[in-house]
């Protein structure tokens, strides 16, 4: 709670007092994890870099103190993308906002290559598993993403 309301002091002394940083959430998100990803979209430009700074802030001090083992999930991004990393039920973070879990991973019919199919834990995808017609695996509508 003190990570995503941006509230430094709170973090700080939560840490001093031992807090477990890596604990997670129901969604699986650790405290890192609820930190904006330093864009924002308030409209008042000193506010912007006012809270641009304490995210960064923030962040900096949750790494030093999780220390060597501050990775917390895998995020899919097309460069890091590596068909070996994934099992299926690997949680992970799409586009840096979406938290899921992997259903598919392999070829498809739609595209070339390899692709990860991630069932999203919140509606913001673009299907059901099923893609052009052919299920690939189950989830709610809208939850679906690859």
């Amino acid at each position: 709670i003190a990570v995503s309301n941006l509230c430094l002091q709170a973090v700080q002394c939560l840490v001093e007092h031992n807090a477990d940083t890596f604990i997670r959430d129901g969604f699986g998100r650790q405290p890192i994890d609820c930190l904006p990803a330093g864009e924002t979209e308030m409209t008042a430009l000193a506010a912007a870099a006012a809270k641009d700074d304490l995210v960064v802030r923030i962040r900096e001090f949750l790494l030093q103190a999780m220390g060597e083992e501050a990775s917390p999930h895998i995020e899919i991004t097309p460069v890091s993308l590596q068909l070996s990393d994934f099992s299926m039920g690997t949680r992970v973070l799409v586009g840096g906002t979406m938290y899921g879990v992997v259903r598919h991973a392999g070829k498809v019919d739609f595209a070339l290559g390899d692709w990860i199919g991630v069932e999203l834990d919140q509606p913001g995808g673009s299907h059901d598993g099923t893609v052009e017609g052919k299920r690939y695996f189950s989830c709610s509508p809208l939850h679906g993403q690859y």
